[in-house]
C-alpha cells in the first residue's frame, strides 16, 4: 500500500511539474486540435455541398440503355436479327450496385391506327407506340385518378394514353395549318376519347384485329420518342397476342443511379454487356474530381498542421525531459524503474493532451453555432456543428499527439540521461 501511495506521489508530481512546458503542449494541441477541426468541418461541408446541391442538381443522373448498334455494310444497313434488351440483360442491371431504378421501353410490335371524328368527318392515322411505366411519365400524370387508371389499365378497357409534346407540336406547326385544321393545346386535348386500331395499318392488315378506346391523359416530354405512350402491360398483352412465341424485348432501359460515382461504374458494367449506355459521363467524373480535390486539399492541410504541431511538442517534450535529469536519477536511485519513469511522463502528456483537445472540442462547438446563427449559406452553415465522429476524433488526436511526440524524448533520456546509472 505504501508503494503504491508513492507511486501515485511520483505520478502526480511528474504531472504538475514544469508549468510552463505543459502549458505550451497544452495550447499546441488546443490550437492545432482547432484548427484541424475547423478543416475537417469545412471540407465535410463543402462536400455534402458539392454532393447535395450541386452534384444532385445537375443531370444526368440517368443512363440511357440502348440495344447494341446494328451491323452495317458499305451501302446498306441490314438488321440480320432482332434487335433488343432481353429480361436477362434487364435483370442483371437492376441488380448492380448503385442503380436505384430501371424504367423499360417496350414497343408495341403490331401495326397500329389511331381513330378520330372530328367536325363530322373520320381521320385515321398510322401510329406507332410504346409501352412504359408510370414512373416513366409521371409528369404527366399529375393526379392520383390518372395514375390509378395507368396502373390499372386492362386490355379491354379504356386506355390511358400520353402524347409526346413534340408530337402535338409537330401537328399544330406542320399538319393543322396547311389543311385548315384548328390548333390544339395541351389542356384542350386532354381528356379527348378516340378508337385504336391494333393489327392494322396503311401497309399491313393481320387477322384477329383490335380496336380499343383510349384517352388522352397529359403530355410529356419523355422519353424523348415521337410514339404515343401507353401502360407497358397493354403493351406487353398487344405482343403476346400478334406475335406467337414473343419474348419479352425492350426498345430502351432508362437507368437512374444513386449518384454520380455510381453513374461511372454502371455505365461501365453496362458497356461490358456489349450494349450502347448514353449519358454525360463526363460531367461526373469532373463533379467527383471536384469532390478528390477538396478532400485531397483538406487532408494535405490538416496533415501540415499535424506535423508543425507534433514538431513543437517534441521540442517542449525534450527539453522539459533534458530539464528533469537530476530528478529522474533520483527517483532511480530510491527504486523507480526506467519503466515507470516513462509510464508516467507519457501520462503527463496524455492528461495535457486530452484536456487540450477536449477544449477544442468546445470551442469548435461553440464558433459553429454561432456561425450557424450569423450566417446565411444553404447548404453550408445547416451541416457546422461538432459531430460525434469528430469528436473522438478530435480526443485521439489530442492525446495520441503529445505522447508519440514524446517517444524521442524518453529514448534520449533513456540513451545517455539514465544510460549510465
Amino acid at each position: 500500500m505504501r508503494l503504491l501511495t508513492q507511486r501515485l506521489y511520483l505520478l502526480i508530481k511528474e504531472v504538475l511539474s514544469v508549468p510552463g512546458i505543459s502549458a505550451i503542449v497544452f495550447f499546441s494541441v488546443l490550437c492545432s486540435a482547432l484548427v484541424v477541426g475547423v478543416f475537417d468541418i469545412a471540407g465535410e461541408n463543402v462536400n455534402r455541398y458539392i454532393v447535395g446541391r450541386f452534384a444532385g442538381s445537375v443531370p444526368p443522373n440517368t443512363i440511357k440503355v440502348s440495344p447494341p448498334p446494328r451491323r452495317e455494310m458499305p451501302f446498306l444497313q441490314v438488321e440480320t436479327e432482332r434487335r433488343g434488351i432481353g429480361e436477362a440483360a434487364a435483370a442483371r442491371i437492376v441488380a448492380m450496385k448503385g442503380v436505384a431504378s430501371v424504367e423499360p421501353v417496350l414497343p408495341v410490335e403490331a401495326p397500329m391506327q389511331g381513330g378520330v371524328d372530328f367536325f363530322g368527318f373520320g381521320y385515321r392515322i398510322d401510329l406507332t407506340a410504346l409501352g412504359v411505366p408510370a414512373s416513366l411519365v409521371k409528369d404527366a400524370l399529375k393526379d392520383g385518378a390518372d395514375r390509378r387508371r395507368w396502373n390499372r389499365a386492362e386490355t379491354g378497357g379504356l386506355i390511358p394514353v400520353v402524347v409526346p409534346k413534340s408530337a402535338l407540336q409537330a401537328y399544330n406547326e406542320g399538319m393543322a395549318g396547311p389543311n385548315g385544321l384548328p390548333r390544339i393545346s395541351e389542356r384542350t386535348a386532354k381528356g379527348v376519347s378516340f378508337r385504336l386500331f391494333i393489327g392494322r395499318s396503311s401497309l399491313r392488315s393481320l387477322n384477329d384485329q383490335v380496336e380499343a378506346a383510349a384517352v388522352i391523359t397529359g403530355f410529356t416530354d419523355r422519353p424523348g420518342l415521337l410514339a404515343l405512350l401507353i401502360p407497358i402491360t397493354i403493351a406487353r398483352d398487344y405482343n403476346r397476342r400478334f406475335r406467337s412465341g414473343y419474348r419479352t424485348e425492350y426498345l430502351h432501359l432508362y437507368v437512374t443511379v444513386k449518384d454520380h460515382r455510381s453513374l461511372i461504374r454502371v455505365r461501365r458494367a453496362i458497356a461490358g454487356m456489349g450494349l450502347s449506355a448514353e449519358t454525360g459521363v463526363e460531367l461526373s467524373e469532373n463533379i467527383l474530381r471536384l469532390q478528390r480535390s477538396v478532400s485531397l486539399s483538406v487532408a494535405a492541410m490538416k496533415t501540415l498542421i499535424i506535423i508543425l504541431s507534433a514538431v513543437a511538442v517534441a521540442f517542449s517534450t525534450v527539453i522539459a525531459t533534458i530539464s528533469r535529469v537530476e530528478y529522474y536519477r533520483i527517483v532511480r536511485i530510491v527504486g523507480g524503474s526506467k519503466l515507470f519513469i516513462g509510464f508516467t511522463v507519457l501520462v503527463k502528456y496524455g492528461l495535457i493532451g486530452a484536456a487540450g483537445s477536449l477544449c477544442a472540442a468546445a470551442l469548435l462547438e461553440r464558433a459553429s453555432e454561432t456561425a450557424a446563427a450569423y450566417l446565411s449559406l444553404p447548404g453550408l452553415t445547416q451541416g457546422i456543428g461538432v459531430s460525434e465522429d469528430l469528436a473522438a476524433f478530435l480526443f485521439r488526436y489530442g492525446v495520441l499527439l503529445p505522447v508519440l511526440s514524446a517517444v524521442p524524448s524518453l529514448a534520449r533520456l533513456y540513451t545517455r540521461g539514465l544510460g549510465g546509472d
